[in-house]
């Protein structure tokens, strides 16, 4: 099973609609596509409870590729931004837990499975057992990384910088939002 880590540098830069589109393209290769989001966010004006609320790209990618594990598997961990930095210690290790146990059964049947991370691949903090950077080490991913164009210099140091923290893991990158007179 290949496990593919769609990670991001900030400033939204179109992760969903990569997880979509690469979705697609490996089910028409005819792969079982699984999906999994380690953590979602919870809107700071939350009305539900982490225990009921479900990430809406979990939402989505259930509905594109069919799936029929529950949102808490594909999503086990749902938290608000204030809590992110109170994910250390034993609490930090039960939540590792929890996304051990629905990583491996989000996978389970799968070819491939599509690991969505944070809005952005340092968010929690290097040390934070949450982060990005540590969960693509804990499962073993290769990264695509969706990054938004910044300037020449700025986006390729960003990349190279970024594959280096993760050991070389950062296997491809879609730059969006690239002005017209940069497309060269």
């Amino acid at each position: 099973m290949h496990s593919i880590f769609i990670g991001s540098t900030g400033n939204r830069p179109g992760q969903t609609i990569v997880a979509w589109a690469l979705a697609e393209k490996l089910k028409a290769k005819g792969l079982k596509v699984g999906f999994f989001k380690p953590y979602g966010l919870l809107p700071p004006a939350a009305d539900s409870s982490p225990e009921t609320a479900c990430d809406g790209d979990v939402l989505l990618l259930k509905e594109v590729l069919r799936l029929e594990e529950e949102g808490r598997t594909l999503c086990p961990v749902m938290m608000s931004e204030n809590s992110l930095g109170e994910a250390s210690g034993s609490r930090g290790e039960d939540l590792l837990k929890r996304i051990d146990a629905a990583f491996r059964e989000a996978s389970r049947g799968k070819d491939a499975i599509l690991i969505m991370g944070a809005k952005e691949i340092f968010f929690g903090g290097e040390l934070s057992p949450l982060s990005d950077s540590a969960l693509v080490k804990r499962l073993d991913a290769a990264v695509l990384l969706a990054d938004r164009y910044q300037r020449d210099n700025l986006t390729f140091y960003s990349l190279l910088s970024l594959n280096s923290f993760l050991e070389g893991r950062v296997k491809a990158a879609i730059l969006n939002h690239v002005p017209p007179d940069r497309l060269d």
